[in-house]
């Protein structure tokens, strides 16, 4: 009787270490910097070019002077809007609020564009987006895309009408 007692404990035992280790759902990171707070964030900027993977703390570019700004609100697992249109030649700033528990980015890998904003607080970045055309963005931290943080860019000319 008590091989079977000590045989149930190790099961439950085992059973709530995995569900604890699921349910954290991130990776154990080292966080050395800040994302920005809006209206005016200042981030660091970074030469990113070429490189599809980035640190988790790096962004792309900097702000774009006289640029829309775009806000997206990133969620788990999800962007709101999920779908933008940006104007071909415009300069825009992407502001990306996390409103979630866990880290999140957005990247267009067409335009070599990159913004991370920890759990709680928002990062931007611009970029100018020159070729019309359908586009997706996405935050392709591990297990993230999988999840469904995708979303859609259309990039229209007014000229191509």
């Amino acid at each position: 009787m008590n091989t079977k007692k000590t045989f149930y404990l190790l099961l439950a035992t085992v059973a709530l270490t995995a569900l604890l280790l699921s349910a954290c759902g991130g990776t154990v990171e080292s966080l050395t910097a800040e994302a920005t707070e809006a209206p005016a964030p200042d981030v660091d900027e970074v030469d990113g070019a070429g490189d599809s993977l980035h640190d988790e703390h790096e962004t792309s570019s900097g702000n774009v002077e006289n640029a829309s700004t775009i806000t997206i609100i990133a969620t788990e697992f999800g962007f709101e809007p999920a779908s933008i249109e940006l104007q071909a030649g415009e300069p825009v700033n992407i502001m990306l609020v996390n409103e979630g528990a866990i880290d999140h980015e957005l990247q267009i890998e067409d335009f070599d564009f990159h913004v991370h904003a920890l759990p709680g607080e928002s990062a931007m970045a611009g970029f100018i987006p020159e070729v019309s055309g359908t586009y997706e963005f996405a935050c392709l931290l591990p297990g993230h895309y999988e999840a469904g943080m995708i979303g859609d860019l259309e990039v229209v000319d007014e000229h191509d009408d």
